[in-house]
């Protein structure tokens, strides 16, 4: 006669086997159009992630990073305090404060005419 404890012992070991199939089957047959824009979202969030860390909130505009990020156009909106620039390779448009040794204010994806709005 089997004790209770190993009855519970064969019952997890049943669940776990199951769920060991289950996730096998569940990764065996995904479509490809689902994998395929998972990989697309993994990758986007890694340029973002690389984009926050050369433009940092409270950091100074990279100058030397112009040959990755691509040489700044100044937009309308620049004036005597804040100089407002889209970086095209990166697809970025930062705002920065001149005085304060370009101290990057705002930064958004895309390029922008002025804060929120989409050129």
């Amino acid at each position: 006669m089997k004790t209770k404890k190993s009855k519970i012992g064969h019952y997890l070991w049943g669940i776990l086997l199951s769920a060991t199939a289950l996730t096998f089957l569940f990764i065996a047959f995904t479509p490809p159009e689902v994998v395929q824009k998972r990989e697309q979202i993994e990758l986007e969030t890694a340029e973002l992630k690389q984009l926050r860390d050369l433009f940092p909130l409270g950091g100074n505009i990279p100058f030397d990073k112009y040959d990755l990020v691509g040489h700044p156009e100044t937009l309308l909106g620049t004036d005597n305090i804040y100089w407002i620039a889209y970086f095209p390779k990166a697809d970025l448009t930062v705002w920065s404060k001149k005085r304060e040794n370009n101290l990057i204010v705002f930064r958004r994806k895309g390029r922008l005419l002025r804060r929120g709005f989409k050129d």
